[in-house]
């Protein structure tokens, strides 16, 4: 089941939960509210600043020499002193286009910030195991995750896949109750876009929910592989050599995380060391094909034989 619809902002701030973060906000978060008085992070919001306002879908994330500052080109700068992360939106931006800021980026910033290695890739839930469908813009990866929701497995996360070490097990915890579609996939899946708002004004991505919103905080799942797509004619599945997975791995951090685990030695090294543990783990497969109906059902077969 894939909902389609608009959320209403909220005045007073709630605690709200996502990764396993409890994140205190007065945006309207699509991830369960919880009943806390104390939060890992306080989002507050500053008055507007002056940004440039044009470009595409992808927000280039930008940051200052100590990584404290950081610059979403056309949408906010984002000042972090923990546990108070400031946001100062563009001038003009509305209280969505913030929370879908804060459900991507800044996710993957505060996640980043508390040390974990973060994918860029949507994950799914099937026997309660995961597997994470990663792919450079335009792969087709929000398209895959919509098409198995529809199908036999649950929606899990969006965008943010961050890796969380359980005595010595790659898991990951649900994130938010959001996937954000191309126009190709609403035509793919048979979806009406109109119904669908738009991640923000001109933007061609929209937003749905697929699956049933979580309401309350999610339990981790271990993580059983990850599909990487590539657009090519025809169709390939092929487990990644251990050289390849490592280099697929690291090239597919989400970007914003990467600019934190790239601002010291330290976190430079644990995060190759995560990575290396993780491809020795979990199995990486690569998937090269083109984007029709019948890839999408070859695409979940392969993913069913991760999950048992």
């Amino acid at each position: 089941m894939i909902a389609q619809g608009k959320s209403t902002p909220v005045d007073a701030p709630r605690v709200y939960e996502a990764f396993g973060l409890h994140l205190r906000t007065t945006l309207d978060l699509p991830a369960p509210r919880m009943h806390l008085s104390r939060a890992d992070w306080e989002l507050q919001v500053d008055a507007a600043i002056d940004l440039p306002t044009e470009g595409n879908d992808s927000a280039l994330v930008v940051a200052d020499d100590q990584s404290t500052v950081f610059t979403v080109e056309r949408f906010a700068r984002i000042r972090f002193h923990r546990p108070s992360v400031m946001i100062q939106p563009a001038r003009g931006l509305q209280a969505q286009h913030l929370v879908n800021l804060t459900t991507g980026s800044l996710t993957a910033l505060l996640l980043a910030h508390t040390g974990q290695f973060v994918l860029h890739g949507s994950t799914l839930e099937r026997n309660n195991q995961l597997v994470i469908i990663c792919g450079h813009a335009g792969a087709g990866k929000s398209t895959q995750t919509a098409y198995m929701a529809s199908k036999s497995w649950r929606f899990f996360a969006d965008d943010v896949a961050p890796i969380q070490w359980h005595d010595g097990v790659a898991m990951m915890r649900p994130g938010y109750d959001r996937l954000r579609l191309r126009p190709d996939a609403f035509a793919l899946l048979g979806l009406n876009p109109e119904l669908s708002p738009p991640l923000y004004h001109g933007a061609q991505k929209r937003l749905v929910t697929p699956g049933i919103p979580r309401t309350e905080a999610g339990r981790p799942a271990k993580i059983a592989g990850v599909l990487i797509l590539d657009e090519q004619p025809g169709f390939e599945a092929r487990r990644l050599s251990g050289r390849e997975a490592m280099l697929a791995i690291l090239n597919l951090q989400h970007p914003a995380a990467s600019l934190v685990a790239d601002s010291s030695p330290a976190l430079r090294i644990r995060t190759f060391r995560d990575c290396t543990e993780f491809v020795r783990s979990i199995p990486i497969l690569g998937i090269r094909r083109e984007k029709t109906p019948d890839n999408l059902a070859r695409t979940m077969e392969v993913a069913a034989g991760l999950v048992h």
